[in-house]
């Protein structure tokens, strides 16, 4: 039978414990300790030079078979959410799936309605993965 191990991750943006004013963590290393054929990350840091998802991708082996950006976000001061989508903010809050498996298919799925107060977009990373021949789908999301 064949086997592949699935790990979840939410950075909250690099921010540790014990909340939304915390210090800054390291990604990379927090990743290596989950250490799976595929992780899912959920609020992962995306700004130029400091892509939480392409840098944990490169160090550690990961093709990205998906992104998907929930929302523009600040954590200057404490982390928030500002925006779904232009230029407030300092970088893009966002879902992802990598693996070390090939990726057969890879596709966002919006989850809706969406709701008008809530400051992001609500969807499913969606990655099919070859295990040994065989077909295995990851979901990625965050609520």
């Amino acid at each position: 039978m064949a086997e592949l191990t699935l790990g979840s991750l939410n950075l909250h943006a690099g921010r540790g414990t014990p909340g939304h004013d915390a210090p800054l963590f390291d990604v990379v290393t927090a990743c290596k300790e989950v250490d799976t054929d595929v992780l899912v990350l959920q609020e992962a840091w995306a700004e130029p030079g400091a892509d939480d998802v392409a840098t944990v991708a490169d160090v550690l082996g990961y093709d990205v078979a998906g992104t998907f950006s929930v929302a523009r976000a600040t954590r200057q001061g404490t982390l928030r959410l500002v925006a779904r989508e232009g230029p407030d903010g300092d970088a893009d809050w966002t879902v992802a799936v990598l693996s070390r498996l090939p990726v057969l298919d890879a596709g966002i799925v919006a989850l809706t309605p969406q709701l008008r107060r809530d400051p992001g977009r609500r969807a499913v990373v969606r990655a099919v993965v070859d295990v040994d021949g065989s077909p295995f789908t990851v979901v990625g999301t965050q609520l």
